[in-house]
């Protein structure tokens, strides 16, 4: 591991300071906007909490950043990518305290295990990972350690799982909490990695919002501890505890129910709103699926998981059909009355 005292010095202002680093990420998103409006705050303004976000740099002025810190020797994010988590965290939990780590290019874990040290000397109390090393090209036992020392120093270690449907490093690490993603709804999105230990957390098909991955369900996770950390002052085991079981957020216990079948197989879900409201929704899809879903003749779905329609009075009773090509994959009838 390369000592913390070699890393240098290049630049300093009286609102960031600049950390020049060695450390490659691969980041867990899918490409498109954020809204962090939809992510409802976990509690009211309590104490200041820091947390260290290692990412892709933040946009100047950007709210509750406190520290920024780069690989590159500028202060121009290197994609949108940061500012969207650290909205997200800020969401969660208004008095989050955020150190921006600003990385760039492919992963290189020996440097992943440096940025944590890195944030447990600027004095994380949390630390959000919205990212994925792949292709198993990393040193885990280097990394390993670098979580394990953060954790005997009370910081709390909080992973995106990946979106590529199986649990990638640092989300699959002893003592990191990995994140996978739900709907608004609380069902699976269909690219995210699901196993046993897994917290799930919103990360896909909300209102208002393009962007999805786990990614930006991690940051909610994050900034969630960091409400629990500013509200009740826990720290270590107690802190996990306590997150793991937070209302907002839920459990994986099996991945079973979304492991690869040979036959593909989908489910719908036909749901009553208000007044003559219908909401369908496309359960056990999977990344790249070119599905065609119809509800009586009408085609009213390609590719996304769901669209509510209106119905007309006269109608009691709807069928819809999910089909892929000139393949039938579910179908189901429903009462209205």
């Amino acid at each position: 591991m390369v000592p913390l005292r070699k890393m240098i010095s290049v630049f300093m202002s009286d609102s960031c300071r600049v950390v020049l680093l060695g450390a490659l990420l691969a980041f867990a998103v899918a490409p498109a906007s954020v809204s962090a409006a939809t992510y409802t705050p976990q509690a009211p303004n309590g104490a200041p909490v820091r947390v260290c976000m290692p990412d892709t740099g933040v946009a100047d002025g950007t709210a509750g950043v406190v520290e920024r810190l780069t690989a590159t020797g500028s202060l121009e994010p290197t994609s949108p990518h940061g500012t969207q988590m650290a909205a997200i965290i800020r969401a969660a939990y208004p008095s989050a305290q955020i150190v921006s780590v600003q990385r760039s290019g492919g992963p290189t874990t020996i440097t992943i295990a440096e940025v944590i040290d890195l944030c447990v000397a600027r004095g994380a109390q949390v630390i959000s990972m919205s990212f994925t090393l792949t292709d198993g090209g990393y040193d885990r036992p280097a990394l390993q350690a670098a979580v394990d020392r953060a954790r005997a120093a009370g910081v709390l270690l909080v992973g995106a799982a990946g979106n590529e449907r199986r649990i990638e490093a640092p989300a699959d690490l002893p003592g990191v909490i990995g994140v996978g993603a739900v709907d608004g709804d609380g069902d699976t999105c269909a690219f995210s990695a699901a196993g046993h230990g897994l917290l799930m957390a919103l990360g896909c098909d909300v209102e208002n919002v393009d962007s999805q991955g786990t990614s930006d369900a991690a940051a909610y996770v994050a900034g969630t501890a960091a409400a629990i950390i500013g509200t009740q002052g826990l720290s270590g085991a107690a802190l996990e505890s306590v997150v793991r079981a937070h209302p907002g957020l839920r459990g994986q216990a099996s991945e079973e129910a979304f492991r690869p079948s040979v036959t593909r197989k989908v489910q719908i879900a036909v749901k009553r709103l208000k007044g003559r409201r219908v909401q369908i929704k496309v359960l056990g899809r999977q990344r790249g699926d070119v599905l065609f879903v119809r509800a009586g003749k009408r085609e009213i779905m390609r590719r996304n998981g769901r669209v509510v329609l209106h119905i007309p009075h006269r109608v009691h009773r709807i069928t819809v059909t999910v089909t892929s090509e000139d393949t039938t994959l579910a179908r189901v009838t429903r009462r209205l009355r």
